[in-house]
């Protein structure tokens, strides 16, 4: 997915589990501190870990690298996991 896409959906599902957890009265600081602590929340943009990557929840290792492949009309990945070449 694009990125602008995948990280709007992503946080929009975050936020919601967090009020699914905590009940719609929660407080800012209790949706913040539950977001600090989720982790192997699945998203569209990968396994977000937030102890492991404060603020973002993906790092490195959930990073791609694609290329368009007019031909066949789509992506096509280039890189493994990390940015490491196929």
């Amino acid at each position: 997915p694009d990125v602008v896409i995948g990280t709007s959906w992503d946080a929009g599902l975050i936020v919601i589990e967090a009020l699914r957890q905590l009940g719609p009265d929660a407080t800012a600081q209790q949706i913040r501190s539950f977001i600090a602590n989720l982790k192997d929340f699945a998203g569209v943009s990968g396994i977000y870990n937030f102890p492991d990557a404060p603020e973002r929840g993906l790092g490195v290792q959930d990073t791609i690298v694609v290329r368009w492949d007019a031909a066949h009309d789509r992506f096509v990945w280039v890189s493994k996991p990390g940015g490491d070449p196929l």
